[in-house]
Parts: C-alpha cells; sequence; structure tokens
C-alpha cells in the first residue's frame, strides 16, 4: 500500500521576476527536484535488487523514472523547452526576448513526487501562476513548499497603490469627468450654440439632478480608465529581454498622457466659462 501524499500549493500574486530571479528560480526547483529524484533511485534500486536483479545489470535508464525540464513562451507566442541542463541556453535566451509564461515541471512515479511551478506574465488571471510540490515523502513536500514560498517572497512586489486606491481614483476620475463636462455645457448654453433657452434654464434650476444624470455618465469611462491603467501593472510581471528600461519608459509615458488627457480638457472646460 503507498504512502500518503502530501500536497504543498502555493499560489502566486502580485510580484515581479527578473531574470536574475527567474535563473535563480529555475536553480531552487532543479535542486529540490534532484533531492527527492535521489531518494527515488535509492528506492527504486532496493526494489529492484529485492526482485533478484543483480545489482551490476541495473543501470541510470532502470533507476531514473522522471519526467522534467520547464518552457519558456516568447511574447509572439512561440514556446521553448529545455532540459535542466540547458540553463545556459535559457538565460541568453532571457537576455533577448520578451517572456510572457514559465512553466517548471518534474515529476517521477516511485514516490509519486511532482513539482510544477508556472508564472504567467498576467493582470486579469487570478491563479495562472502558482507553485505546487506533491510527494509520498512529506518532509520533501513541505520543506521543498517553504522553500519556494521563501524565495518568491523575497521578490520584489508589484505596485499595490492602484489597488489600495481603486475607489479614490475612480472617484477622482469621475469628478474631473464630471467637472468637465458640466464646464462645457454651461458653455454651450451661455453661447446658445447647441442649447435653446429652456434648456438651459432647466439646467440650472435642477442642478442637483443634472450633476446625478453627469455622475452616471462619467462613471463608466471612469472605470474603464482604472482598468487601462491597472493594466499597465501586471499582477505577475516577468521582466525580461534587452528592452526591459524601454518598457518602463512606455509605460510611463502612457500614464502620463492618460493623466493629461483627463486634467487638459478639464481645465480647458474651465477657461471656457471664463470666456
Amino acid at each position: 500500500m503507498n504512502d500518503i501524499i502530501v500536497k504543498k500549493e502555493l499560489s502566486i500574486d502580485n510580484k515581479i521576476f527578473t531574470k536574475g530571479e527567474i535563473l535563480s528560480l529555475i536553480k531552487l526547483f532543479i535542486k529540490q527536484a534532484n533531492e527527492v529524484l535521489d531518494e527515488s533511485k535509492e528506492v527504486k534500486r532496493r526494489e529492484l535488487i529485492g526482485e533478484g536483479w543483480p545489482e551490476s545489470n541495473i543501470t541510470e535508464k532502470h533507476l531514473n523514472t522522471c519526467h522534467a525540464g520547464f518552457d519558456l513562451t516568447s511574447s509572439d507566442n512561440i514556446k521553448y523547452s529545455f532540459k535542466f541542463e540547458q540553463i545556459t541556453d535559457a538565460s541568453e535566451m532571457l537576455n533577448t526576448m520578451e517572456i510572457i509564461e514559465i512553466e517548471m515541471y518534474f515529476s517521477e512515479n516511485v514516490l509519486n513526487s511532482k513539482l510544477l511551478i508556472k508564472l504567467r506574465h498576467s493582470n486579469n488571471s487570478p491563479g495562472s501562476s502558482y507553485a505546487q510540490a506533491e510527494s509520498e515523502n512529506s518532509e520533501w513536500a513541505k520543506v521543498t513548499g517553504r522553500s519556494l514560498e521563501n524565495f518568491i517572497n523575497s521578490c520584489r512586489d508589484q505596485t499595490s497603490f492602484l489597488k489600495k486606491y481603486k475607489t479614490l481614483i475612480i472617484s477622482i476620475t469621475t469628478v474631473i469627468l464630471v467637472f468637465f463636462l458640466y464646464n462645457l455645457i454651461d458653455f454651450f448654453i451661455r453661447t446658445k450654440v447647441m442649447f435653446p433657452k429652456i434648456a438651459g434654464s432647466m439646467f440650472r434650476e435642477s442642478f442637483m439632478y443634472v450633476i446625478v444624470i453627469l455622475v452616471l455618465i462619467s462613471a463608466t469611462p471612469s472605470i474603464l480608465i482604472y482598468r487601462w491603467i491597472n493594466n499597465l501593472f501586471p499582477g505577475v510581471e516577468i521582466q525580461t529581454g534587452a528592452n526591459i528600461q524601454e518598457t518602463n519608459n512606455r509605460r510611463r509615458i502612457k500614464l502620463l498622457l492618460m493623466a493629461l488627457l483627463v486634467i487638459i480638457p478639464a481645465i480647458f472646460s474651465y477657461l471656457l466659462r471664463l470666456i
């Protein structure tokens, strides 16, 4: 009868992984996999000897029951598969290519051990990045789980500003958009470009009603603007390739442009009221 299988699972979110951290994680993965594989081989050796095999006839092929390696998926959705000993080749690829997904896998069927780590450059897919260790060797599963958790906790956190102040950001954006629309409507009424006199009277007499309507109109674009900004900061961010700094600069430029697109029209609409 087999021993009870112990499983340790870890969800990964709100983390940034640089090339150096990815390589360190791969090395830690290989180290932990080799530890249980060595024990697996010894158990298998004893089993074969118990079945009457001469020890001299037992080869690595008979002992090694594992399936292991790691995959890198580039931004153009091409997957590259590597064996553990090809970590140098993987390092060169991390230097030059933008990677959006990393998957490390190991399994062996003597102790029923499995080790899996998946990192996906993603913001809207909770649970898409995780680590999992399981084995009949409960101590290995627990120690491996703790080692991976400690390593991941040591990696830099993604900015939590947007999530922490989500309501405030959406509220401020809504206020700015309401301010813009109110000033614009007021300008059109005063210049009689689009609104007749009766519409202008209703606009001023039903001020609170108009504000409520403008808030409802502005809420949806405010939420969309927040989501667009939030997507610039993935829940799991994989920073690889030669253009990391350029990517960060583009993100800052996009944030600045979005701020200007919201604030400048509001200021311009206020200046129109002064005309």
